[in-house]
């Protein structure tokens, strides 16, 4: 959730700096107000759509072909009890406060509608407000302030106005921005866009009033009319702060310079954002299942022969006749023609991590079913990661040198920092002074995968 939240940010943060370079002081209002709502809208949109994968296959390294995938480690935890942290309390409560208000700014103006007087005032409904409240529009209604003195052209002009934002729905985005305010209060940009479609609300009203009345003599009603504003979020009051920016937009010609040009920067920050959350993906990638092992094995003891595809059949019968023979000083030979080892992921993709081709892998000086007891002792679930409700599986890369030693650790398939830091701890207290691996009587590099599944 932080992840999405910390994307819609970022996605919005760079529409909205588009708008505020280049399209702020342009005249075409409509259009910057789709833009607006378009951009704000897809800044919650683009992190959810499914993103093609930009992924960079990483290379082991200049080493031995030998690789070999230890048998996966699982980690596990008893459910611990859900408790409310402190941030999610304060988000509760905060969120429980705007929401509070921006219904009771809804009920105050829904009552003051139903309440108050109605009339028609020059071929226009209004509703009065007896003078608490100047003059404004919500939905499909005028308020109208009857208590100030308004020659018969002034009321008209400014009743259409507030004509204009009912017919352009423009209390549709203040509502649909107010609750976004109220759920995601902690984000600025809500506010800066907020604040950025209130003005092109205004500057498209005040357009619609200009084609039939003179800009001197508008630009001196919007001065004239200064006073307290309504107090209520989610309606445009006729005398709307930022007075300055409405007067100098009458001003504006419909001639703005290379707007072909602006328009289509939009494109490639589009393409540009789903490039970034495509490289983030990749970062932290989807938990993987049980590593599968694919081999093709001929095992022989004195004169018996015989060959395997299925390494859990092949195990087994080497366990039947151990079992059958006790007395027995019992040595398999076994020769693999084909071992690979493969990562399957959730999603079906089957990506082969593994080959081997040597006499005696890298190995612990104890019996490796003993190392396995002592590293899972070693590793630890982090009750960060516990409470934060993280959990997946870390593929780490172990190079083993050739004195059997671990010379490096290196996290090939990450969940989160905080698991990926748990593995590697695990690993650097678990391996030391191993049998190196052996080639052509050799010791040689080699690399081990380890799969460490942390699951709650």
């Amino acid at each position: 959730m932080v992840a999405y939240i910390l994307k819609v940010i970022g996605s919005q943060t760079l529409f909205y700096l588009l708008y505020y370079l280049l399209f702020r002081k342009e005249p075409f209002f409509e259009r910057n107000r789709v833009y607006l709502l378009l951009t704000l809208l897809g800044g919650f949109i683009i992190p959810l759509l499914p993103i093609p994968s930009f992924q960079v296959e990483e290379s082991i390294g200049p080493v031995s072909d030998s690789v070999y995938l230890l048998k996966g480690i699982t980690v596990s935890t008893m459910p611990i009890e859900q408790t409310i942290h402190w941030w999610e309390g304060c988000y509760i409560l905060i969120t429980g406060i705007m929401v509070f208000r921006f219904l009771s700014s809804l009920v105050k103006v829904m009552n003051l509608i139903r309440k108050n007087t109605k009339q028609v005032l020059y071929g226009y409904k209004v509703v009065l407000t007896n003078g608490n409240y100047p003059s404004a529009s919500f939905l499909n209604n005028i308020l109208w302030d009857e208590t100030v003195k308004l020659d018969r052209e002034d009321a008209i002009r400014v009743l259409q106005h507030e004509q204009a934002h009912i017919a352009g729905k423009h209390s549709h985005d203040i509502l649909l921005i107010e609750a976004l305010k109220a759920i995601m209060w902690f984000n600025p940009l809500v506010y800066l866009y907020a604040s950025a479609l209130r003005d092109q609300h205004e500057y498209i009203a005040d357009r619609t009033v200009l084609q039939d009345t003179p800009q001197q003599a508008y630009r001196r009603l919007i001065v004239k009319t200064l006073f307290n504003e309504l107090g209520l979020s989610v309606v445009h009051s006729f005398n709307q702060s930022q007075i300055q920016k409405r007067l100098n937009m009458m001003k504006k010609t419909h001639k703005p310079k290379y707007l072909k040009l602006k328009i289509m920067t939009v494109v490639p920050s589009v393409i540009m954002l789903l490039f970034m959350f495509s490289c983030m993906e990749n970062i932290a990638t989807e938990p993987l299942q049980e590593p599968i092992r694919e081999l093709e094995a001929i095992v022989t003891i004195g004169d018996v022969e015989k060959t395997f595809t299925d390494e859990k059949e092949m195990t087994t019968w080497m366990d039947e006749y151990m079992s059958m023979h006790p007395t027995e000083d019992v040595t398999f030979h076994i020769e693999f023609i084909k071992s690979n080892w493969k990562l399957v992921s959730p999603s079906g993709e089957t990506r082969v991590l593994a080959a081997e081709g040597i006499d005696a892998m890298a190995e612990p000086k104890e019996d490796i079913d003993e190392w396995f007891s002592t590293f899972t002792q070693n590793l630890e679930y982090p009750e960060e990661a516990r409470s934060k409700g993280i959990e997946g599986t870390v593929v780490v890369k172990i190079l083993i040198n050739e004195k059997g030693n671990a010379e490096s650790f290196q996290v090939l398939e990450g969940v989160d920092p905080i698991l990926d830091d748990a593995a590697i701890a695990a690993l650097e207290k678990s391996i030391k002074g191993w049998n190196p691996a052996m080639e052509d009587g050799k010791p040689i590099q080699h690399i081990h995968l380890l799969p460490v599944t942390f699951k709650l």
